[in-house]
């Protein structure tokens, strides 16, 4: 009577960008019976397909820095393992806004999927500039040329925390009929963009 062997095969996550991966599976047979010694049995050819592609993975829950020191962080990871070291430079801070904890992260074999986490803390220019906006970029490089060019940016709001007064010192004073006089001195709380008279 007919026997039937059911063999299932699973397809496996390397994490790695390898393509398409075919390979064979032979069967021997190991029985007593006579009329099963010598009989073939086919080679299985199965083919896993890749499911991982190169990227970076920037997150980050809030954008916003103030001049008044408050400080923002983000995580950057590597979609995929690759080959060789990934290193991601992170250019266009405007360093009269912000301060970074690090302007160039690094990646292997290792750690590729380990978040790295940037801070990115506010700068008190003492101008009042109103709320400005830059944008950081991260864009890798590798000899692995699937990670070799990949770019994330994030767009960093810096509050303005500077208001345009003038100070008075002191606030009071008092002058005689006989000619005393009181003095003052005037003095901006910020820097002007002019000059100022």
């Amino acid at each position: 009577f007919p026997v039937t062997i059911a063999l299932r095969v699973t397809g496996t996550d390397d994490k790695r960008i390898d393509g398409d991966i075919k390979y064979s599976i032979t069967s021997t047979i190991s029985t007593s019976d006579s009329n099963y010694k010598n009989v073939a049995v086919e080679n299985l050819t199965i083919t896993n397909t890749d499911d991982d592609t190169a990227g970076i993975t920037l997150v980050t829950s809030n954008t916003t820095t103030s001049e008044n020191g408050a400080s923002i962080n983000f995580t950057v990871a590597l979609t995929a393992q690759p080959e060789n070291q990934v290193t991601i430079p992170i250019t266009g801070l405007d360093s009269k806004e912000g301060r970074l904890s690090t302007n160039s992260l690094s990646f292997n074999r290792g750690n590729w999927n380990r978040p790295q986490t940037v801070t990115v803390t506010g700068v008190d220019d003492k101008v009042v500039d109103g709320d400005i906006t830059y944008t950081l970029t991260l864009t890798s490089s590798s000899s692995d040329s699937n990670f070799t060019g990949l770019t994330e940016t994030v767009n960093i709001t810096n509050t303005d925390n500077d208001a345009a007064e003038i100070k008075v010192t002191p606030t009071t004073g008092s002058t005689t009929e006989a000619g005393g006089s009181a003095s003052f001195d005037f003095s901006l709380t910020i820097q002007p963009y002019r000059d100022w008279e």
